[in-house]
């Protein structure tokens, strides 16, 4: 199977009426039978006739039968005739040489993906095109449907057996077509069994994340059209809790934001965004980047036709789109939202075994992503992962001679990765004069929010003899373009330095500033990184290193190598708190750093915004944050952490996230923690509205909007008033 749809379309700023999308929808089912005639062997899709000795379904042959939906669809919508005759004519050939009528399956080479994608196609087929199959073939359809359905829950996948969980994605299209099949056939028992399926599955995701055979962007977009549609039929099953995770799972791609590097399974690529594919929770969940994305890929897709035997065939192709035909009404009614905000995630898993059948071995990956297609960085700990895997995926020769446990591995900007890590010093990294030290993970964690997402990774580098170990935390954030990282120490950071490795072609000194000038990745300008620091002092390594990923990358459509890298130090002069900003094209300027009454601040313009970032290592009371001319005041933070905000040319707050016990921009209250305790909100104002990530319960004002519209269970709460574990919508 391959690995991902591919994202063709950024979203479209405006809305159609449904009649228009299922006008659309008429047009690609047009050209997906058209497409199907390709392979049509004249009783058959596939690429060759049938003989004799053909008495097992093989493959891509199994897939093939898919492509009935595109032809009854073209009936149903077009009045196509031939169309019609062809996919009942693959049905009654496949059936006639397949059905196996003792076990009530297709005789496939794999049971049960294979049987599987069939009865997907069928039952999709019964739901959006039955009015124009014939009563006789509906009926038998049915019984087909039937002994499949009575199969998939008896299958032990890798899945349940805990194994290398590479089967992930067909467990979640037998979730999806068991929930069909329990709708069609009207059998409480079999929904029983979907809701079952479809649990397994939600109970390996962690965060954003699909695990796949390991933590992989890439494979999230096989899977999550068929998981989104299953969710849509079980949706009043389901808790509040596990629809919070289908929020989460649905930002996935948008997690990615076009970088999946290193990933377990799918190949490396960088792409100009991540796209979302869960056009199922449409009806239920008001997601404005959902609608912009579902519908820039159909009118987008239509126009064009399918780009691939693959979106032909693949159960996950035909998830997706038959979800944005099924929920054209609410697709119509949802203002679409294609700008991306912030998103965060973090996961790790450690497989029973892995695809080589070796034991306990895993990988753990973080992404943080700016709005607005901003920064990416990349996190990652490969120390417990198969080193064969590390040469197949990877084309990496070892793991790292010195693993940096949970560090900061890739910093991406608009299709070019401004920072690498080599394969041989484990940068980036915290460093020592003591080089064959490297840093032990004590602890990490992750918080997603829409105006920026953070990532914490608490390290020790060990001591030696009379030199003791030294702890440092290191916190993370992405504000847009940006990348801002702070390094706190209860010991002392002197000593220490943090290096990191990238690509260079010149590099020109400022005060407490560098600005790095890199090749383009794959054709193009050149790029620029500019880094400003306070704490610490800037030095470039004279040697070139080789970056740790060897294999070949697709960038767009370009196949390339990663280049030959240089380190900087950044060595600290600072005893206990030291900060650096990157900004990928020099997009943060007039960068300023102030440490007062316990606090640092970080402050600098990008565009038409003013951004005041604070860092606060040790407990004060209020954090005044001044944006611009805007000042906002943080009542109580949270140690250790960014607080965010921004403003902009108007002076209006834009942005902001906060973790305390009151949080008031412009002498306006915004939110209260309930309880007394920090709350966790950050707020991202986008044209009219403003998307808010809220991590614990809060009582809101109006300040945004007198109503909030939750884009986990759709609900729609007025202001002031309480709002729980949310990501809402406020106008």
């Amino acid at each position: 199977m391959k690995t991902a749809l591919t994202a063709l379309a950024a979203g479209m700023a405006f809305a159609l009426a449904a009649q228009d999308y299922r006008a659309e929808f008429g047009k690609l089912a047009a050209k997906g039978a058209e497409q199907s005639r390709a392979y049509w062997q004249g009783d058959h899709f596939g690429d060759l006739p049938w003989t004799d000795a053909d008495k097992v379904l093989k493959g891509r042959s199994s897939h093939d039968f898919a492509m009935i939906y595109w032809n009854f669809m073209d009936a149903r919508l077009n009045g196509n005739q031939e169309s019609l005759e062809r996919a009942l004519k693959e049905y009654e050939t496949m059936t006639r040489r397949f059905w196996r009528r003792d076990k009530r399956l297709y005789h496939t080479d794999y049971d049960f993906l294979m049987n599987t994608s069939i009865a997907l196609a069928l039952a999709l087929s019964l739901r959006d095109a039955g009015a124009v199959i014939p009563p006789e073939v509906r009926e038998d359809f049915h019984k087909k449907l039937a002994g499949i359905a009575a199969y998939l829950p008896t299958y032990t996948t890798a899945l349940v057996n805990d194994d290398d969980l590479r089967a992930n994605n067909q467990d979640a299209f037998a979730a999806f077509t068991l929930a069909l099949i329990s709708e069609e056939l009207k059998a409480p028992e079999i929904r029983q069994e979907a809701l079952k399926k479809f649990r397994q599955v939600l109970a390996k995701v962690q965060q954003s994340f699909w695990i796949e055979g390991g933590v992989d962007v890439g494979y999230q977009s096989v899977g999550e059209p068929a998981f989104a549609g299953a969710a849509d039929i079980l949706w009043d099953d389901l808790s509040r809790d596990e629809k919070k995770q289908l929020a989460e799972l649905a930002m996935n791609n948008p997690v990615g934001n076009g970088f999946g590097i290193e990933n377990a399974r799918s190949t490396s690529w960088i792409k100009p965004e991540g796209t979302t594919f869960s056009s199922g929770l449409l009806n239920r969940v008001p997601n404005g980047l959902v609608a912009a994305e579902a519908a820039g890929q159909l009118t987008r897709v239509a126009e064009k036709g399918l780009p691939t035997r693959w979106w032909l065939h693949d159960p996950a192709s035909l998830s997706f789109f038959s979800g944005v035909y099924q929920n054209a009404d609410a697709l119509a009614a949802i203002p679409p939202r294609p700008e991306h905000f912030s998103v965060g995630s973090l996961a790790c898993q450690i497989m029973r075994r892995d695809e080589n059948r070796d034991w306990h071995t895993g990988m753990e990956k973080g992404y943080l992503t700016g709005y607005g297609n901003g920064a990416t960085a990349i996190f990652g700990d490969y120390s417990r992962l198969n080193p064969v895997q590390v040469k197949s995926k990877f084309g990496a020769e070892h793991l790292p001679f010195t693993p940096n446990p949970g560090g900061l591995r890739y910093l991406g900007y608009r299709s070019h990765l401004y920072l690498i890590p080599d394969g041989q010093l484990g940068a980036p990294r915290l460093n020592s004069a003591d080089s064959s030290h490297y840093p032990q993970l004590v602890h990490r964690t992750l918080y997603s929010g829409a105006a920026a997402s953070e990532y914490q990774l608490t390290q020790v580098m060990p001591g030696k003899g009379r030199t003791a170990p030294v702890t440092v935390k290191q916190t993370f954030a992405t504000v847009g373009s940006v990348l801002v990282a702070a390094f706190q120490s209860p010991d002392s950071l002197r000593g220490l330095s943090y290096d990191f490795t990238l690509p260079l072609k010149r590099m020109e000194s400022g005060k407490g500033s560098i600005t790095v000038i890199q090749p383009p990745l794959a054709g193009g300008p050149e790029r620029k990184l500019a880094i400003a620091g306070s704490g610490v002092v800037f030095s470039l390594d004279k040697e070139r290193w080789e970056p740790f990923f060897k294999a070949e990358l697709t960038v767009g459509s370009a196949k390339v190598k990663l280049p030959l890298l240089r380190r900087i130090q950044a060595e600290f002069t600072a005893s206990q708190l030291a900060a650096l900003v990157f900004a990928p094209e020099g997009e943060a300027s007039d960068v300023k750093f102030a440490e007062k009454d316990g606090v640092m601040r970080i402050s600098w313009k990008n565009k038409d915004r003013n951004v005041t970032v604070g860092y606060a290592p040790a407990s004060v009371d209020r954090m005044v944050l001044s944006a611009g001319s805007t000042e906002c005041v943080v009542q109580a933070p949270e140690p250790g952490f960014f607080q965010v905000a921004e403003t902009d040319s108007r002076k209006q707050l834009t942005g902001f996230t906060v973790y305390g016990r009151e949080f008031s921009c412009g002498g306006k209250p915004v939110f209260t923690a309930a309880g007394g305790e920090a709350a966790l909100v950050s707020a991202l104002r986008q044209g009219k509205t403003v998307i808010a990530d809220i991590a614990e319960p809060a009582d809101f004002t109006d300040f945004f909007g007198g109503n909030a519209r939750s884009w986990v269970d759709g609900r729609t709460l007025p202001l002031p008033g309480r709002l729980e574990k949310d990501r809402v919508v406020l106008y």
